[in-house]
């Protein structure tokens, strides 16, 4: 089922983190590009589309955020992120949100975003996020 676009044309995701299979903390906090797997939607991914980092686990949120930068490709030979899936974006980190991040709990309590993908069926790595949904994320993340 194809992803709606948001008004300029690009969709919006969050790419989803384990800590204990990655330190996305350090990721975010250090670098301005890498790359990301894309297991889930890849077809539906674009340059430009907007990009929310999640961390999972205990103190699981939005820890950063950033865009697409690059089509999804499938890895090449012995990469040793191929553990992580089989195909990857590179991705762009604009903004690293630390201490700031926006806890899950904020998505449970949140009408819109308590039904979002993430919250539905958190297992997998790349989640589509609707209009309304990244409007609610935009409108957190200016509070904090």
């Amino acid at each position: 089922m194809p992803i709606p676009a948001r008004t300029d044309g690009k969709r919006s995701w969050i790419f989803q983190s384990n800590p204990v299979r990655f330190d996305i903390i350090c990721f975010l906090s250090t670098m301005n590009s890498g790359v990301w797997s894309v297991n889930q939607h890849r077809n539906q991914m674009a340059i430009g589309d907007k990009v929310y980092f999640w961390m999972s686990g205990k103190d699981a949120g939005i820890y950063g955020v950033g865009t697409i930068l690059s089509l999804p490709r499938e890895r090449i030979g012995d990469d040793e992120n191929i553990d992580f899936g089989r195909y990857e974006v590179d991705v762009s980190v604009e903004k690293y949100l630390g201490e700031y991040y926006l806890p899950r709990t904020h998505f449970k309590i949140n009408l819109i975003l308590s039904n979002s993908k993430i919250m539905k069926f958190a297992q997998g790595t790349n989640f589509p996020l609707s209009d309304d949904e990244v409007t609610e994320i935009e409108q957190l993340l200016s509070l904090d």
